[in-house]
């Protein structure tokens, strides 16, 4: 029997890297596969067990053992009760520091029985950042999330076994479009809304690099009249505004084309409504996350009555996938304008549902996203020590959101795509490259990761 200790989020909890791990675990669970899966958090409470066994890294109450050491221990555990006179693989699921966390646990113990260290790596951006290149090399296999991360690693000379690239896949059975009578109701009953408004949807964390701030500084120059059609270029350009209370200026000049005039300023629209599926966080959790105080900014913008929050989500806390998927398909188009991003789960699941996205037009999902999404082209790009951030065009943003709005046909199109594409990409198809990685690891003991 194959043997496998995944490290992950705890698989009950709702996040991306847990939804994936989850997955994975189950995936492999199914093919006979014996799976330990190391959870990094607690479980969720309420939460239905997992079919594979479950160990949680702090279930020995230890207050004073720090996160190295708990992690330790309870790989050790797994590895010792998974062993069956081979090395047993050890898979982890996660962002750069949880990486480098197991890969310190498994140094300082020198964990006997371990077999190769697999990193699942998402890679958001381009280069490579240095920092990430000695976390990579003292693993035995690499698996990134598709061809651009595939080649941003190789490009840049990582000493490791770059593996054959694994997507994220989405639940076909869950995420699904709603029937016409069930849809109608959920947009009624939630969002109080008729079938001529329309519903634009944000899912996906108060962080950083998603840019919930963005979204919202884009639906309010749409449904406030806040962009100019060039009569140049014909580019629609987003309106200077004020920082505080958010009234819009007159444009001076194009800052596609030049041109000093002849801006026709678009409409208002009475009609739209944006849902922010996201958490609303205190300062301190602002600070962790690099999120945004997103009630303020409704605010400034004058839409916070046209923005409806769902306050009960925190970190690793969310609604069932199920009331996740109703709240996806009752949308009519999903934006999510990323600064950087290797693969965005939610992307793929509102697809699922038959949603249209607007995406930016950078990183990685673009790859995988462009039949179902209006790829914004960014307004301008940064080059840092995380690597080159994109930062979408507004008024391009906006345009998009107009032309899918004004056209149900062009919005069932894409919908339909999106489905097609999803299914691609279910579970159960993720789950057979995944044993394939598992079914070429050596048979016997492989030590654990590079000094």
């Amino acid at each position: 029997m194959l043997n496998v200790v995944i490290v992950c989020e705890n698989p009950t909890l709702h996040g991306g890297f847990s939804t994936v791990g989850r997955q994975v675990a189950r995936s492999l669970h199914a093919r006979g596969v014996r799976v330990r899966y190391v959870a990094r958090y607690p479980r969720a409470a309420g939460a239905p067990a997992e079919p594979y066994e479950v160990l949680e890294a702090d279930r020995d109450g230890d207050p004073t053992a720090g996160v190295g050491a708990r992690l330790a221990r309870t790989l050790d555990a797994a590895i010792t009760g998974s062993a069956s006179g081979r090395g047993v693989p050890v898979l982890s699921i996660g962002g750069l520091r949880q990486h480098a966390e197991l890969l310190a646990a498994l140094g300082e113990r020198r964990l006997p029985g371990a077999g190769e260290v697999i990193l699942y790596v998402p890679v958001d951006a381009a280069p490579l950042p240095p920092m990430v290149r000695p976390t990579l090399e003292r693993a035995d296999v690499v698996v990134p999330y598709n061809s651009f991360g595939a080649q941003v690693i190789r490009r840049s000379g990582v000493r490791a076994r770059v593996a054959r690239a694994i997507p994220h896949g989405v639940d076909t059975g869950v995420f699904a479009p709603l029937a016409a009578a069930e849809r109608r109701a959920v947009r009624r009953a939630r969002f109080d809304l008729g079938d001529d408004e329309v519903l634009v949807g944000f899912f996906g964390r108060n962080c950083g690099h998603k840019r919930p701030d963005l979204v919202l500084r884009t639906f309010a120059a749409w449904v406030n009249g806040g962009v100019g059609r060039c009569a140049r270029c014909t580019v629609l350009v987003e309106r200077p505004s004020a920082p505080l209370g958010g009234a819009y200026g007159t444009l001076a000049r194009c800052p596609h084309c030049g041109a000093e005039e002849g801006f026709e300023q678009q409409a208002a629209r009475p009609d739209a409504r944006l849902y922010l599926h996201t958490e609303l966080l205190t300062a301190r959790e602002r600070r962790v996350s690099g999120g945004w105080d997103l009630e303020r900014i409704a605010h400034r913008l004058g839409v916070v009555d046209r923005v409806q929050f769902e306050p009960s989500l925190r970190f690793g806390r969310g609604v069932v996938d199920t009331e996740l998927a109703r709240r996806m398909a009752a949308c009519d188009v999903h934006v999510l304008p990323y600064e950087a991003g290797a693969w965005e789960l939610t992307v793929l699941e509102t697809a699922a549902c038959g949603v249209p996205n607007v995406i930016t037009d950078a990183a990685a999902p673009p790859e995988y996203a462009a039949p179902f999404s209006l790829l914004v082209p960014p307004m301008m790009r940064v080059h840092g020590p995380r690597g080159t951030r994109a930062f979408i065009d507004v008024g391009r943003a906006v345009d998009a959101l107009q032309r899918l709005a004004d056209d149900r046909a062009e919005r069932r199109r894409l919908g339909a795509c999106g489905i097609e594409v999803a299914r691609a990409h279910r579970w159960d198809r993720i789950g057979d490259l995944w044993l394939e990685v598992l079914r070429s690891t050596p048979g016997g003991a492989v030590g654990t990761a590079r000094a």
